[in-house]
């Protein structure tokens, strides 16, 4: 990946508000895996019931790829698929030691079209989960981060029923 690419990837990544799962151990699954985001509270979705609040991050040197890409680049050949949670975890954890030993602060992994279509287009996908390694890298997100399409939604919505006359004030008043 050269310099450029590089560059435009933690522009993105550095960039976006990331949705997050606390899982049931968490102190002990951030020590020994990191922390696992999703790029949207949809994706996240599929793991539990995110945060309300995502964070954001400050990366430096994220390894960026596919799983197979991320695994070659930590290990030079590819993991064997995990066939029960503690595989996974044991997995992950190797990953994250491995990870942090050769100087990254992150792993961002995409699927292997969009990684390909990365490198046809230039464009960096949407679809992103991220492993963040160093704790340190995570703040809160504020809310006008990741609000601000509901606050337009909302103003548009006001401005059509005030264009036709409908009276918005006993509508918003009877609500808790």
């Amino acid at each position: 990946m050269t310099g450029d690419q590089k560059a435009k990837w933690l522009a993105r990544l550095n960039g976006k508000c990331w949705w997050h799962v606390v899982p049931e151990a968490a102190p002990a699954c951030y020590e020994q895996r990191g922390r696992f985001y999703a790029a949207t509270y949809k994706l996240d979705e599929s793991y539990g019931k995110p945060l309300m609040i995502p964070d954001r991050v400050t990366l430096k040197n994220p390894l960026i790829g596919d799983d197979e890409e991320t695994d070659l680049a930590l290990f030079g050949h590819v993991l064997a698929q995990s066939r029960s949670y503690k595989e996974l975890c044991w997995q992950e954890a190797r990953r994250k030691r491995r990870a942090l030993a050769l100087g990254y602060d992150s792993i961002a992994v995409v699927t292997p079209i969009n990684m390909a279509r990365f490198y046809e287009t230039g464009r960096v996908p949407t679809d992103i989960e991220l492993c963040l390694l160093d704790l340190s890298l995570s703040r809160k997100a504020h809310p006008r981060d990741f609000m601000s399409g509901w606050r337009r939604n909302l103003e548009n919505v006001y401005r059509f029923y005030t264009r036709y006359g409908v009276e918005l004030s006993p509508i918003l008043a009877a609500q808790p």
